[in-house]
């Protein structure tokens, strides 16, 4: 298309570009440390007209790209934050020749602004694989916990073992559902009943066990993370909206509102409400929060893709010779959406709770689901390559030692060189499929070719076919910062 355009003459360019109209727009912005003036990156950077969120670079320029039908000159109001440095909220004009020039500051020092502007908006999004079984046994698979990894509280364990309660007491009596669309439908509400039943978890102070292969077990306490001025939501509320959901067919679960003493808290005089809705042509499960002329809280959960290969399975899934024919992993995207609108009844300091409560929040709910947060892609790269490398040597001794030859010509030569290939196909599967799919497909957002990669990963079989896989990924681990940025 760049090449078609670059043909035509400057007043036709014109032209088509006035009829178009649909010019898109961004706010471009360098972000400075306001006390030593240096660059900073991974700072988050939101607007409510944006089509989403970015972040800056290791030389501190962003660029965020703003829904169709944004004007130029148009007032965005900008919501920008790192960990570490005071939260701010600036006003620009969209433009495409513009880079404004910002600085944030540490606390304690003075802020570019002194007061939230608003709306002020928070979103977060991700990914979540649950694997399905529609044969007989448990409708998600055991997960299974590994005992030489330093687990976090919650652990991931524990967020696959509720659902997998929850959706066996659902079908207890029922045939389970067997397409897409049905089984989308069942899993989307099993994980919206999860993000309302955890958002009351973290809500009341916590305390569980940890455990590290340095240090063993020990107990650790979470604080509550409380919304302002909080008061109960009636229980018999939210056992009416979840009566009408498949999770009311759940006797545990309308079992705990009944009689639990930890009830679900929110700012007084807020609804809470279930909502069916269309995003991204996909039919989103969300739980709406919200007080009228002060706050819109968002939890979304939508179908992704599906992995229909049956005996697809993630890693540390339990299946066994009869179960593995009949599962399917499917992906669901969760999103959250938070905005604070404007309200002279409500001071700053108040202002600032319900963006930490929001905050709080979804950082609680992400880490429930996804467990804790990512190394940097540059490090999981890097990581990945290792561990392909020391595949790749475990697979060279096997193959001397059952000595297989590169080109077989016995029939009997063929058929073990076959079984090697199989086998090797296998356990890198099994391995490192899924780590390896989700690191190139994350390089390949960054905007690296992959395509060396991609072609090496569909050959894999003997030993030097995995080496040079190694060596590819430490390729394309140098190419990005720390921040998952193109090196220029």
């Amino acid at each position: 298309m760049s090449t078609l355009l670059a043909s035509l003459s400057l007043s036709v360019l014109l032209t088509l570009c006035a009829v178009a109209q649909q010019v898109t727009l961004h706010i471009r912005g360098h972000i400075t440390d306001a006390a030593t003036h240096r660059a900073v990156g991974g700072v988050a950077v939101s607007a409510i007209e944006a089509s989403h969120s970015a972040t800056t670079d290791a030389n501190g320029f962003f660029s965020l790209e703003l829904r169709e039908g944004i004007k130029p000159g148009a007032e965005v109001r900008v919501h920008i934050e790192k960990e570490g440095y005071n939260a701010i909220d600036v006003t620009e004009a969209a433009s495409e020749t513009v880079t404004y020039a910002i600085q944030i500051s540490r606390p304690g020092r003075a802020a570019h602004s002194a007061h939230t502007a608003f709306p002020a908006v928070k979103e977060m999004s991700f990914s979540t694989l649950i694997p399905f079984n529609d044969g007989p046994g448990d409708a998600i698979p055991k997960y299974k916990v590994i005992g030489s990894e330093p687990h976090d509280f919650p652990s991931l364990g524990l967020f696959y073992a509720r659902i997998s309660q929850w959706a066996n007491e659902a079908l207890e009596g029922h045939d389970k559902p067997h397409s897409v669309d049905e089984v989308n439908a069942f899993l989307k509400e099993i994980v919206r009943y999860h993000i309302l039943d955890w958002s009351t978890q973290l809500e009341h102070d916590r305390s569980g066990i940890s455990w590290d292969y340095r240090t063993g077990m020990k107990s650790i306490t979470f604080a509550a993370i409380a919304p302002p001025d909080p008061v109960d939501y009636p229980p018999e509320k939210i056992i009416e909206l979840l009566s009408q959901t498949p999770t009311g067919a759940i006797r545990s679960v309308m079992e705990f509102w009944k009689t639990t003493p930890t009830k679900f808290r929110v700012p007084a005089g807020s609804t809470l409400r279930f909502v069916q809705s269309v995003e991204n042509r996909s039919d989103a499960a969300s739980i709406e929060i919200s007080k009228p002329n002060t706050y819109l809280m968002t939890l979304s959960v939508l179908p992704g893709l599906t992995l229909n290969n049956y005996g697809f399975i993630p890693p540390y899934f339990e299946a066994t010779s009869e179960t593995i024919g009949h599962i399917r992993s499917f992906d669901f995207l969760v999103k959250f959406r938070f905005e604070l609108k404007r309200n002279k009844a409500t001071d700053t300091q108040v202002q600032e709770q319900y963006l930490k409560w929001a905050q709080g929040l979804f950082d609680g709910l992400r880490e429930s689901i996804q467990g804790p947060p990512k190394p940097p892609l540059k490090q999981r790269t890097l990581l990945l390559a290792n561990r392909i490398q020391i595949f790749a040597k475990q697979r060279a001794q096997a193959y001397a030692n059952q000595r297989i030859l590169l080109y077989p010509s016995t029939e009997e030569d063929q058929r073990k060189r076959h079984e090697f290939d199989l086998e090797t196909i296998r356990e890198f599967n099994n391995a490192l499929g899924i780590e390896l799919n989700a690191v190139l497909g994350e390089l390949a957002s960054s905007g690296l070719d992959t395509t060396d990669a991609q072609n090496l990963a569909a050959t894999i079989g003997l030993p030097d076919t995995i080496a040079r896989m190694s060596e590819e990924m430490r390729h394309l681990a140098w190419q990005i910062d720390e921040n998952g940025n193109l090196i220029h």
